[in-house]
């Protein structure tokens, strides 16, 4: 049994280093299976790309699940689930990207032969938390000159590494270097 939220654009978890969720293991009715048979799961990604936990409802109550967000390749962007919970897994599916995330399916699946098919469970506060915190740097020189009578002349450089970021500037994640140059003679009327 499932169901899935589609996002109409996809959304972008990977600026986070935690990703988090509460559940509700409750007693299924006519008696308590706690064998963890019964194993909740919530995948982000598509039906072919996707991340997913699988945690055993070997509990009642609420339990907070928080799955590590990793950085294999350390560019500051978060692209692998990883988590420590005893009984609970992380698997993946395809080419999964935390930072095109186009629906989260959540459900409950029996590892054996259903015995009790009835029972609650409750999904609650996903979230994520612990912004990466990015360290980028931009360098401006920029010159100009008057030669009295003769003209005028200048450059200027501008270097902005892919980390650095404005709360109006687009993530391009790319380094980016411009160097331009001029030269303007006055003195000879004919010249264009």
């Amino acid at each position: 049994v499932y169901t899935k939220r589609v996002f109409s654009r996809a959304i972008d978890i990977s600026q986070h280093k935690f990703f988090n969720f509460l559940i509700f293991g409750g007693a299924p009715a006519g008696g308590e299976d706690l064998s963890g048979n019964r194993v909740f799961f919530l995948r982000a990604g598509s039906d072919q790309d996707y991340f997913e936990v699988q945690v055993p409802l070997n509990f009642t109550g609420w339990k907070k699940v928080r799955i590590d967000q990793a950085d294999r390749n350390k560019d500051s962007v978060m692209d692998e689930w990883k988590v420590d919970t005893a009984g609970t897994v992380v698997v993946s599916s395809g080419n999964p990207s935390l930072q095109q995330v186009g629906q989260l399916t959540a459900g409950v699946f029996s590892r054996l032969a259903p015995t009790i098919t009835s029972g609650q469970v409750f999904l609650n506060e996903i979230h994520v938390a612990e912004p990466v915190t990015r360290v980028g740097t931009a360098s401006k020189i920029q010159a100009d000159f008057e030669a009295l009578g003769w003209g005028t002349f200048g450059f200027k450089h501008r270097a902005v590494d892919r980390n650095f970021q404005t709360p109006t500037s687009g993530v391009a994640n790319q380094d980016h270097i411009e160097d331009a140059s001029y030269l303007n003679l006055t003195r000879l009327a004919w010249f264009p």
